[in-house]
């Protein structure tokens, strides 16, 4: 089911009261136009939980209680137990002299369009901004794994374990980061010359697989979870698809997405007390 975003809320209200567009609160509304505060409200309402836990606490309390006052008004009208300007949506001074519907637009225009669902891994061991981008890509790809977008939750769920253990790697000493890609490279070339050590910002998802695998960043059972995911989601590519004659499909979305939940966990338990550095 589509949810409704702060953009959509935004929109709406400044096609229904023109008198926001222009920022100032030296307006009001009366009974006649209950209908479309009350389509308001509903839009309001129906906006996710876990986008307020990005405001600030001044700024829920302020946005919370211009919402209480909108409804309050609202529920006057539709008693009409108090008639005339006693029941006008205007600036309050509780509302430091401002129109509700003001507060309202303004706080949901700082509010991203796009959050993580709760049951989303908070990943404190990871740095902002990137924990929020890693958090948001493992929450889309929980919903698109629920809503049967099985391709889209596969490939998400491997995008999530390559910026992981990218992240991690760059925690690394240079000097160990390259003598364990050699060993990974000599493994794999069996005598011939290996890939010469390059920014692993340009590695693959096996490079960052087999690497950490090197430094002990990940257990054998988490690597080969880990390439698991990488194979589905590489099953994004359609000549792939028709060499392998796989496809993804509930099942092989299910495993990816739980290998990027074993990743995930695997990190926060050994990360989450130590503290991380910028890449270098």
């Amino acid at each position: 089911m589509p949810r409704v975003t702060p953009s959509v809320v935004v929109s709406f209200l400044d096609q229904a009261f023109p008198s926001l567009r222009g920022g100032t609160s030296d307006f009001y509304l009366d009974f006649s136009h209950a209908q479309t505060v009350a389509a308001a409200l509903a839009l309001i309402d129906e906006l996710p939980a876990e986008l307020y836990a990005l405001l600030g606490t001044d700024q829920y309390a302020l946005y919370t209680a211009a919402v209480a006052v909108v409804r309050n008004t609202l529920e006057g009208w539709h008693s009409g137990a108090h008639p005339g300007h006693q029941n006008q949506l205007r600036a309050l001074v509780a509302l430091h002299g401002r129109h509700p519907l003001i507060i309202i637009k303004n706080t949901l225009l700082d509010c991203p369009d796009e959050v993580p669902r709760p049951d989303t891994p908070g990943l404190a061991f990871v740095p902002e901004p990137l924990r929020s981008s890693i958090r948001l890509d493992i929450s889309t790809s929980y919903s698109a794994h629920a809503n049967g977008v099985y391709k889209a939750a596969a490939v998400l769920a491997g995008s999530v374990i390559e910026a992981l253990l990218l992240w991690r790697i760059q925690q690394e000493d240079q000097s160990q980061l390259k003598a364990a890609h050699q060993q990974w490279a000599s493994s794999r070339t069996q005598g011939a010359a290996p890939k010469k050590f390059r920014d692993p910002v340009t590695w693959t998802l096996d490079e960052y697989i087999g690497v950490a695998l090197e430094l002990e960043v990940i257990s054998d059972r988490i690597a080969s979870a880990a390439s698991l995911a990488q194979h589905f989601r590489n099953l994004i590519h359609p000549g792939k698809e028709q060499r392998l004659a796989e496809t993804n499909t509930r099942g092989t979305a299910t495993l990816a997405v739980g290998a990027m939940q074993r990743v995930v966990e695997h990190l926060e338990a050994r990360y989450s007390r130590i503290p991380s550095r910028p890449p270098a």
